[in-house]
């Protein structure tokens, strides 16, 4: 196995930070990589400032045969 990243960004709606949200959106992706078969090491969120808006940035690391189309 071969270790892979997947990276996603949330941009935050009028500065905050929306928890249910960007929860939804990492388990369906964790859901998808481990349904194919991966195995997650790890998810670190970071903070990103894109012109006057922030956005989360999650980084996605899992141990897969190949990259997973997400």
């Amino acid at each position: 196995m071969a270790r892979f990243v997947y990276l996603m960004e949330c941009p935050s709606i009028g500065g905050w930070f929306d928890k249910a949200e960007d929860n939804q959106r990492i388990n369906e992706i964790l859901a998808n990589l481990q349904a194919n078969r991966a195995t997650i090491i790890s998810v670190t969120r970071s903070l990103a400032n894109a012109s006057s808006a922030n956005s989360s940035v999650y980084l996605i690391t899992y141990d897969a045969t190949a990259p997973i189309d997400v």
